[in-house]
């Protein structure tokens, strides 16, 4: 703690008070000091004045835009890890809440960037119509996968199977008597120059392949489409395969599974 004299002034101290860097002991010290010494009250005010002009120094910068994103799915991944663990039979539309939203959200502002390409493109000649078009196409295709988001029903997790995916999570959404749903995988990595992932659903006897895809994003809906509903199967799962040819049955490199 500071012991003032009035012979003493508060030079070394002004700066750190103005700061708000000193104990409270040592404000009260600094400030009955100053009160009865004029030349110190002064240099007070000054390092406060200075200290409040640091804020309009700093050069404001334009956040990049994955920051919104990101912050998104920090928000989805801590309500994930504090939410209360249920039984599969238990999850309800409430307990995904979250996990939408963040899907919603995602969906919204790609939506927002590919409207923005289709405009610029009306401008350019006919090879950017056509990147125009696919980029309408991608569009409905957003939007039905949010439909299906939305009016899912039950929530089901999946959790990584391989070393390769460690860090990795996703959730099936779902509506019991459908065989369409989203799957929403997070943190995947992209997979090996090659290969591809492909989503199963499987029972007993019977392991059916669904979409296959390739991780682009942090967090990446996948519209899948089973052959029967999706409550009519046991487990859902993710494997590694190779990008050509068809897959009739999976490997034994299972990245992700859940029970459904």
């Amino acid at each position: 703690m500071l012991r003032m004299k009035e012979t003493i002034h508060i030079d070394d101290e002004a700066a750190a008070y103005a700061l708000h860097a000193l104990p409270d002991s040592d404000v009260t010290a600094v400030e009955a000091h100053a009160k009865h010494c004029p030349p110190c009250q002064q240099k007070l005010n000054d390092s406060v004045e200075t200290a409040q002009l640091l804020a309009l120094a700093a050069v404001a910068q334009q956040p990049p835009g994955w920051c919104k994103s990101s912050l998104l799915q920090r928000i989805e991944r801590e309500s994930f890890l504090t939410r209360p663990a249920r039984s599969p039979q238990s999850r309800t539309r409430l307990a995904s809440w979250m996990p939408m939203v963040a899907v919603l959200a995602l969906f919204s502002l790609w939506n927002m960037r590919m409207q923005s390409e289709v405009n610029a493109s009306r401008a350019e000649a006919a090879a950017a119509q056509r990147s125009s078009t696919t980029i309408q196409a991608t569009m409905r295709q957003n939007a039905m996968t949010m439909a299906m988001l939305a009016q899912s029903q039950a929530t089901r997790p999946l959790s990584a199977k391989s070393p390769a995916a460690q860090g990795a999570e996703a959730w099936m959404h779902m509506t019991n008597g459908q065989s369409g749903g989203v799957i929403i995988v997070k943190n995947l990595p992209a997979p090996p120059p090659g290969k591809v992932y492909q989503i199963w659903v499987a029972r007993e006897g019977v392991k059916e392949p669904c979409e296959s895809f390739i991780s682009v994003e942090p967090m990446q809906p996948v519209a899948v489409h089973a052959p029967q509903a999706l409550d009519s199967y046991k487990w859902i799962m993710i494997t590694l395969e190779d990008s050509s040819g068809s897959h009739a049955q999976p490997s034994d490199q299972t990245i992700l599974f859940g029970d459904l």
